[in-house]
């Protein structure tokens, strides 16, 4: 945006103010920050949704209040239209306890959070991990495969790295580039 300084210390009506669009092109100018609710109204239907709560603990009761956001919006089939992913384990959790038919999927930093005992756990409440693109390949992606969950990898951001990640198996990627879809389906 043209805005400057910590998000958490605005507040929405200052963001609202804000030009999110002139930065990447003149035709964009005067774009604004959606709300996730306006997102989901604008977009149900016509695009799938994969929901990164972000330090989800800065929120208390996120989980609840995401829950009843997709709930409220008939978002909760497990028709693979919604994903919840985040990088803690405690908020998954609890949004799967509120939500379970809607998938979610743990993000991967390290190989130690990979290993047999933590994917046997995690295949309990989530039906992705999503791993950072460096930690992924054939071994990783079968082990996960075997625990019934699948992988989506993080962050893909050269189209040289898609094939080798398909190789390996993974279910989707992750990218800043949606352009780089056209090539998926190309090599798949």
């Amino acid at each position: 945006t043209n805005g400057s300084g910590k998000i958490s210390h605005m507040s929405w009506e200052e963001l609202k103010q804000l030009d999110a669009g002139s930065w990447y092109h003149a035709a964009f100018s005067g774009e604004k920050i959606p709300l996730l609710e306006e997102v989901l109204d604008r977009f149900s239907g016509r695009i799938g949704f994969l929901i990164d709560l972000k330090r989800p603990s800065r929120y208390p009761g996120i989980e609840k209040q995401l829950a009843e956001m997709l709930r409220s919006r008939k978002l909760t089939g497990a028709d693979g239209n919604v994903i919840v992913q985040s990088f803690d384990f405690c908020t998954l959790k609890a949004f799967h306890r509120l939500l379970p038919e809607v998938p979610v999927g743990i993000l991967i930093r390290t190989k130690q959070q990979m290993t047999q005992r933590k994917l046997e756990h995690f295949s309990t409440f989530a039906k992705y991990i999503n791993p950072r693109q460096r930690l992924v390949n054939i071994d990783s992606a079968d082990r996960i495969h075997r625990h019934g969950m699948g992988i989506m990898v993080w962050t893909v951001k050269n189209p040289e790295n898609i094939s080798p990640l398909l190789s390996a198996g993974v279910d989707g990627m992750i990218t800043n580039h949606p352009l780089f879809t056209g090539e998926i389906r190309e090599m798949s």
